[in-house]
């Protein structure tokens, strides 16, 4: 039953996560938008809770608003 709830809480924090509009904008993120059009992977790192998903999640709603790009 454990595996259950777990599911569970895990499917709504990521749906919490992907409501959420009061992101920041950050330096990091124009720096990405420069390395998109060259189709290349881009690897982000950093210590644990430091903002990577919250950036990429920010690249990500950038890249659906401004060039069309399908949810």
């Amino acid at each position: 039953m454990e595996n259950e709830k777990l599911k569970e809480l895990i499917i709504e924090h990521k749906g919490r996560f992907l409501l959420r509009r009061d992101l920041i904008r950050r330096e990091a993120q124009t720096l990405i938008e420069g390395y998109l059009s060259q189709r290349e992977i881009i690897i982000l790192t950093g210590v644990r809770r430091c903002g990577k998903s919250s950036l990429m999640h920010l690249v990500c709603s950038d890249l659906i608003e401004t060039q069309s790009v399908p949810e």
